[in-house]
């Protein structure tokens, strides 16, 4: 049976989505960074004789789970109602999304990754009012232009996805545990027969989302922070 330590950030700020979530380091405390990037975003995509461009992708995670040692699992706490994961066409690099203390330090070996994506809850205190609508809240926000017409994606579909590490090791006090996630736009509105994914038209919201989650990728590693 897996044991729960239910805290696993124990300080958090709620920020916008132009902000990263962040607190102080501690001397003994494993701590974890988290960035994100999107590949091929303001680029003119051309597919058929349709073309895209996007220039803001943004999501919310619900929260977050590490899965560790002696099958302790780690949760993000349930207190902050998501966290923004947002790119525009105007960052050239890694965005630092969340930079925080775990709240232990004698674990030592992380072996999974789980995110939950999900709409934002109505009292989520979020900066971005675009993840809030009438009647229904969103998980997914997407800009752009479709044929230079510009266009709104947003969505409320909601899934998880598990990363496996394979005993990725935290042994020395001032290693973090980094996770570089990303996403390629040329991936995302192209269905599996190579056919556009027009994300103006409604039917195509589950088949796009299907796509972020499928190229949504991570990689980890422990980097020294001093």
């Amino acid at each position: 049976m897996k044991r729960l330590l239910p805290t696993l950030i124990v300080l958090i700020l709620v920020l916008s989505n132009v902000s990263c979530i962040s607190s102080t380091a501690e001397t003994d405390e494993k701590r974890i960074s988290i960035y994100f990037s999107v590949i091929n975003i303001g680029e003119e995509l051309t597919v058929g004789e349709d073309t895209l461009r996007i220039s803001d992708f943004k999501f919310t995670l619900t929260r977050f789970n590490l899965y560790a040692e002696n099958d302790v699992v780690l949760q993000s706490t349930g207190d902050v109602g998501g966290f923004i994961f947002g790119y525009t066409d105007q960052i050239t690099v890694q965005r630092l999304i969340l930079d925080v203390g775990l709240g232990f330090s004698d674990i030592e070996v992380i072996n999974a990754f789980e995110i939950f994506l999900g709409p934002v809850s109505n009292n989520a205190n979020i900066g971005d009012a675009e993840f809030f609508g009438e009647g229904e809240n969103f998980s997914q926000v997407i800009r752009g232009t479709v044929n230079e017409i510009d266009f709104v994606f947003k969505s409320s579909i909601a899934f998880q996805k598990l990363y496996e590490i394979s005993g990725l090791q935290l042994t020395d006090r001032d290693e973090t545990l980094v996770v570089s996630s990303s996403i390629d736009m040329e991936n995302v509105f192209v269905d599996d027969n190579g056919n556009f994914l027009d994300p103006t038209v409604p039917e195509n919201e589950a088949l796009i989302m299907q796509n972020i989650e499928q190229n949504l990728i991570a990689n980890f590693g422990a980097e020294s922070v001093f």
